[in-house]
């Protein structure tokens, strides 16, 4: 597959961005190479080999599940910046 101006250009759109011109070069080449390295995985014989859903088979050490008591409503706000009685205050977010 060969990478030219208007795939460079798509691209750019889909993802939102915007390239001056002397980036151009790099990402072509760098997309290329991308493109190169899964060419060489398509030749790999994979014949009889199970596909894996993580990397690794070992789930890793998992902790038991502990119920156990809470820090309280006072302990939990001791630090906050700002608060009320039992609430965080926070910044407003979302304008109607």
């Amino acid at each position: 597959m060969e990478i030219n101006e208007q795939m460079i250009a798509h691209l750019a759109q889909l993802a939102k961005l915007s390239f001056k011109e002397e980036e151009k070069d790099q990402i072509k080449q760098d997309l290329q190479q991308m493109i190169d390295f899964v060419g060489k995985l398509h030749e790999i014989d994979t014949t009889g080999v199970d596909p894996l859903s993580h990397m690794s088979l070992d789930p890793g050490p998992l902790r038991s599940d502990v119920v156990e008591e809470g820090k309280g409503t006072s302990a939990t706000l001791k630090n906050a910046p700002k608060k009320t009685d039992e609430f965080f205050v926070v910044p407003k977010v979302i304008q109607k």
